[in-house]
């Protein structure tokens, strides 16, 4: 899976745009009213996935779970229901902190100079 952050801004605001988009991936202040959101959202979609008429995304679960037992693909893609609760700012920053990694990170710019990008890249990302 991927996850995108994008910026758009003049050319002259270069260095504030990594800053901010760096502060924004790397280190976001999640609210507990944001979670809540959050946690709601996730049940809606759950609820949602069992009521379609459509099996194919549950079914395809269900076949890489037996073919890829507890491996890559075999790993659940949808959040069981029984774990919502359990979601909450330490866990997320605990997956940030472990998937949002230099290594793991593109950042790609339009129109500015390559060198200023990846200087800036290295001062807030890095």
């Amino acid at each position: 899976d991927t996850t995108m952050f994008a910026v758009s801004a003049e050319v002259k605001g270069l260095e504030t745009m990594v800053n901010l988009l760096a502060d924004v991936v790397l280190q976001p202040r999640l609210t507990d009213e944001e979670l809540e959101m959050m946690r709601l959202s996730v049940r809606f979609e759950l609820e949602d996935l069992q009521m379609r008429p459509d099996p194919e995304p549950l079914l395809t679960e269900m076949i890489h779970a037996a073919a890829y037992q507890d491996n890559t693909v075999g790993l659940p893609r949808f959040c069981p229901a029984e774990n919502v609760e359990k979601i909450d700012q330490k866990l997320l920053h605990s997956f940030l902190r472990n998937y949002y990694t230099a290594d793991r990170l593109v950042l790609a710019g339009v129109g500015v100079d390559h060198d200023q990008l990846v200087e800036h890249a290295k001062k807030y990302l890095l």
